[in-house]
């Protein structure tokens, strides 16, 4: 058991209780850690996972947005967010930051259900047992099967490296360091150490092609060349663009 993320099982049912509701559950490095192990636990023996869980039954109390989407943020996964709850609305909650509360989050589909809080557990808890009784390896069938449509459909791995790339550009936008402030934990962004990890994943996707002459980048494969329009951003400016260049790729 972890300060973290409690596991507590109950049958074929387990459950991974985040236990910092005063602090919202905002994700930390202890938070990520324990629940990378308790899911990889929970996949190594067989047992059902959860915002890119399967189904998600929140109590009327519970509030859903990404609010960094005002000033520096963008989400990790942008297609769980078009994938449950269209473009148009995806749109309207990133565009804004605004939060959706528990009933708008069910009544626009981004999650399946919304139920009174103190009925929360026992609705929860019978829908994983009414699961619990399929065999293991129907319901990893039809888990693979869904989710290899939404695979061709949203295409996640795309997705996800065109958030890490753009949360990492985001943070360091003049606004987004303006934002910040001083101090250790700056204002809203949480300083220039929390946005580190997301630099170093921009750093490691813009290497895999180089600046070579202006407008044009360079792979190692020459073969195919295609048109592109090369981006800049400087402290002092907005964000120039040029002409298309040639890129080999």
């Amino acid at each position: 058991m972890g300060e973290a993320v409690r596991v507590e099982d109950d049958g074929a049912v387990r459950r991974l209780v985040l236990c910092r509701p005063a602090e919202y559950n905002t994700i930390t490095p202890t938070m990520r850690d324990e629940l990378g192990e308790a899911l990889d636990g929970a996949d190594r023996d067989g047992r059902d996972m959860v915002l890119n869980a399967d189904i998600i039954v929140a109590g009327e109390a519970a509030r859903f947005g990404y609010p960094p989407a005002r000033v520096w943020g963008v989400p990790e996964a942008p297609w769980v967010w078009v994938a449950r709850l269209g473009l148009e609305r995806a749109k309207r909650y990133l565009f804004t930051g605004d939060e959706l509360t528990a009933r708008e989050a069910a009544d626009a589909g981004m999650i399946l259900a919304c139920v009174p809080d103190g009925e929360l557990d026992g609705h929860a808890s019978a829908l994983a047992q009414r699961i619990a009784r399929l065999p293991l390896n129907q319901l990893q069938m039809m888990k693979w099967m869904l989710n290899d449509v939404a695979r061709h459909q949203y295409q996640p791995d795309t997705s996800r490296l065109l958030g890490f790339i753009f949360d990492g550009v985001a943070r360091h936008t003049q606004e987004g360091s303006r934002l910040r402030g001083p101090g250790p934990g700056g204002r809203l962004a949480g300083g220039r150490a929390r946005a580190r990890p997301a630099l170093r994943r921009l750093r490691r996707a813009a290497s895999l092609i180089r600046p070579s002459g202006r407008g044009a980048f360079r792979r190692s494969d020459r073969n195919r060349r295609v048109a592109c329009n090369s981006v800049t951003s400087t402290r002092s400016g907005p964000v120039e663009r040029r002409r298309p260049g040639p890129i080999a790729v």
